[in-house]
C-alpha cells in the first residue's frame, strides 16, 4: 500500500508570493501618490501657463502704446488700446467711437487688433482688459490730454481694502490684463446668449469678472476721472464666502513712457514743436497790425484744478498775474486789447490767419502747422501744452506803445539767456527728474531746472521782465529742458527764433 507524503511548498515559493504582495502594495502606494502629485503639478502648470499668457498680453499692449505714433492714424504718443466692447461678432477687435471721454473702461482683451491669437487662461477663457480713461484710444471719446505726466485711474487693493498699488497719485495703475478663470460659485455663464470662441455669455462681463463683495472687477464708474479699484485672487479666495478668482498684471505709466521718451523721433518732435511755438509768438509780434512788435503776455503758471490744464481756454494771457513768465498762451485777447482791439480781433493765437500754419517741413516731411486742429503739431500741443513755458521781456510787452524798442536802447528791460539778451523764449519741460511728481502742476520746481523756476518766481513778484536764465543743452539726466529764444532785432527787422545755446 502506497503511503502519500504530505507536500511541503518550497521556501523560495513562499518568498516569491511575499515579494509579489510587497510589489502590489508599493505600486498601489505610488499610484495613489503620483495621482495626487499629478493633480498638483497640472494645477501648477496651468497657473504658470496663465501667467505666461498674461505676460504676453501685457507686452503686446506696451508694444502697441510705444509704437502708436507710427501707425499713421495720428501722431499722439502714449495712447492705449481700447477694450473690445462690440457684441456683433467682430470678436477681438477694438471698437470705433464708443463710451464717453475720460471714463475708465473694462472689456475683452482686443487680441485681434494687437495681431495676436485669442489668448486664453487656464480655464480656456479669453483674457479681459481694463484701461484708464486718461489714456484710452477712441476717436472722439479719446482722453483729452495724454502725456507722460498723465496719471492712471486704478488702485489695487487686498481683501481688507488696503491699497497695495496706487496709493500715491503718481503710482496709480494705467491698465490691467486680466485672466477671469472659470466660473466661481454663484457665477453663471449662459451659453444661449451670445456665443464666441472666447466663452459663453459673451456680452455679460459680470459672468466672468467678480470681486469680494465690496470691490467688483467687472464694474468701473461711468463718471469722468473717477478712480476705480481692482482685487487680485489669492490661493484661497476662490473658496471664500464671497469667492473670486480673477488674476491680472498691471501696467504703469513709467513702463511705457521710459521707452517712448527715448525715441529719437520724440525728442525731434518736441524740439520742432518748441521752435514752432516760439516762431508763432514772434510772428504775432511781426504782424502788420501789431505796431511796435509786441509779444503776447504769458498765461498763469497755476491754472487751478488739475483738469483745467486739459482745456485750451485755460491758457489765457494775463497781464495782471505772471505777465512776463508763465505757461504758453493759447488765448491772447488781453494782449490784443492792449495793442489794438480794433485790428486784432482773433483771440486764439493759433487761429490768427497765416500766423502759425506754415513753418516749413519737419524731419519727417510733415508741414509744421499749429493752426489746423488735425495737424501733427496741433495734436502734440493739445497733449503736451502743460509742459510749455514762456518768457517775454518788458520791452516787448503789449502795453508798450509807440515806436519799436530793442534791448540795446537805453532804459529798456530785457531777459537774458546764457549771457545774451532776447525778446522772449519758449521752454519745453522734459521728463520728470528724480523726486518730482508733478501731481501739483503749479510747482515750477517740478518742471524747470537750471534754477529757472527760481527766476520765474522772482519775476512773478517783481514783474520787471529782465531776469537772467540759464539753458543747458538737454543731454543729461539732470537737464532735459528744450529752450528756443525769440531774438532781439534792430527796429524794422522781423523777430526770429534760435535755440538758446
Amino acid at each position: 500500500m502506497l503511503v502519500r507524503k504530505k507536500y511541503k511548498p518550497q521556501k523560495n515559493q513562499k518568498g516569491l508570493v511575499l515579494l509579489v504582495l510587497i510589489i502590489i502594495i508599493v505600486l498601489a502606494f505610488f499610484t495613489y501618490s503620483l495621482s495626487g502629485m499629478s493633480i498638483t503639478q497640472i494645477h501648477m502648470d496651468q497657473t504658470k501657463n496663465t501667467l505666461v499668457t498674461l505676460k504676453e498680453a501685457k507686452q503686446a499692449v506696451i508694444n502697441y502704446v510705444v509704437t502708436y505714433s507710427d501707425r499713421g492714424v495720428d501722431n499722439d504718443y502714449g495712447v492705449f488700446p481700447h477694450p473690445e466692447t462690440i457684441k456683433n461678432g467682430d470678436y477681438g477687435n477694438m471698437p470705433g467711437n464708443v463710451g464717453t471721454k475720460n471714463t475708465n473702461t473694462v472689456g475683452w482683451f482686443p487680441w485681434r487688433s494687437l495681431d495676436l491669437p485669442a489668448l486664453k487662461d487656464e480655464s480656456g477663457t479669453c483674457l479681459f482688459y481694463a484701461v484708464s480713461g486718461t489714456y484710452k484710444l477712441g476717436g472722439t471719446v479719446q482722453a483729452d490730454m495724454i502725456n507722460e505726466d498723465s496719471i492712471g485711474m486704478f488702485r489695487i487693493v487686498d481683501d481688507a481694502l488696503n491699497v497695495i498699488q496706487g496709493a500715491n497719485m503718481e503710482d496709480r495703475v494705467v491698465a490691467l490684463v486680466i485672466a477671469p478663470g472659470g466660473p466661481v460659485a454663484g457665477q453663471v455663464r449662459n451659453p444661449l446668449v451670445i456665443l464666441s470662441n472666447c466663452g459663453d455669455d459673451y456680452g455679460n462681463v459680470p459672468a466672468y469678472l467678480e470681486g469680494n463683495g465690496v470691490v467688483d472687477n467687472s464694474f468701473v464708474s461711468a463718471v469722468d476721472d473717477t478712480t476705480d479699484q481692482f482685487i487680485h485672487a489669492t490661493e484661497t479666495s476662490k473658496d471664500a464666502a464671497v469667492p473670486y478668482n480673477d488674476k491680472f498684471l498691471t501696467i504703469t505709466r513709467d513702463e511705457v513712457w521710459k521707452a517712448i521718451v527715448k525715441r529719437s523721433d520724440f525728442k525731434q518732435d518736441m524740439e520742432t514743436l518748441t521752435q514752432a511755438l516760439a516762431a508763432c509768438a514772434a510772428n504775432y509780434a511781426n504782424l502788420a497790425d501789431n505796431t511796435g512788435r509786441r509779444l503776447p503776455w504769458s498765461t498763469k503758471v497755476n491754472l487751478g484744478a488739475r483738469l483745467n490744464y486739459r482745456d485750451d481756454a485755460s491758457y489765457d494771457d494775463d497781464s495782471a498775474a505772471e505777465g512776463y513768465s508763465g505757461r504758453y498762451p493759447f488765448n491772447v485777447g488781453s494782449s490784443n486789447d492792449a495793442i489794438d482791439p480794433v485790428k486784432l480781433t482773433e483771440d486764439s493765437l493759433f487761429e490768427i490767419a497765416g500766423l502759425c500754419n506754415n513753418f516749413g517741413i519737419d524731419w519727417e516731411g510733415e508741414v509744421i502747422d499749429l493752426e489746423t486742429d488735425s495737424s501733427k503739431y496741433r495734436q502734440l500741443w493739445n497733449n503736451w501744452k502743460d509742459h510749455f513755458f514762456y518768457i517775454i521781456s518788458k520791452s516787448y510787452e503789449p502795453d508798450n506803445s509807440g515806436a519799436e524798442r530793442t534791448c540795446t536802447v537805453a532804459g529798456t528791460s530785457c531777459v537774458t539767456v546764457n549771457a545774451t539778451e532776447h525778446a522772449g523764449a519758449v521752454i519745453f519741460s522734459g521728463s520728470r527728474l528724480t523726486g518730482a511728481t508733478r501731481n501739483d502742476k503749479s510747482l515750477l520746481i517740478d518742471y524747470l531746472e537750471d534754477v529757472k523756476h527760481t527766476e520765474f518766481a522772482v519775476e512773478q513778484v517783481n514783474k520787471a521782465g529782465d531776469r537772467t536764465y540759464v539753458y543747458t543743452d538737454p543731454q543729461t539726466d539732470t537737464a532735459n529742458d528744450i529752450m528756443y529764444c525769440i531774438q532781439d532785432q534792430p527796429t524794422g527787422t522781423p523777430l526770429d527764433v534760435v535755440e538758446c545755446l
